[in-house]
């Protein structure tokens, strides 16, 4: 495909994208990324891909929700 293609995307994901207006970026595209069961709105190829692969969006930190059950 040709660069941008969405092709690696899964089916009913949809993508929106946003050109800025102002500020110092005016005229910088971004595109968003939307998960459609939760509507979850994701910046970056990359965190789609880490959702998809992990069924959770990156977090700064990971150490916080595994540890609910650990048993001391």
């Amino acid at each position: 495909g040709t660069p941008g293609d969405d092709n690696w995307l899964p089916p009913d994901w949809r993508t929106e994208i946003r050109v800025r207006t102002s500020g110092t970026k005016a005229g910088t595209v971004d595109k968003f990324y939307y998960e459609p069961i939760t509507g979850r709105k994701f910046r970056s190829k990359n965190e789609v891909l880490y959702y998809l692969e992990h069924g959770t969006p990156k977090k700064k930190s990971v150490k916080t929700a595994e540890n609910g059950d650990s048993h001391s």
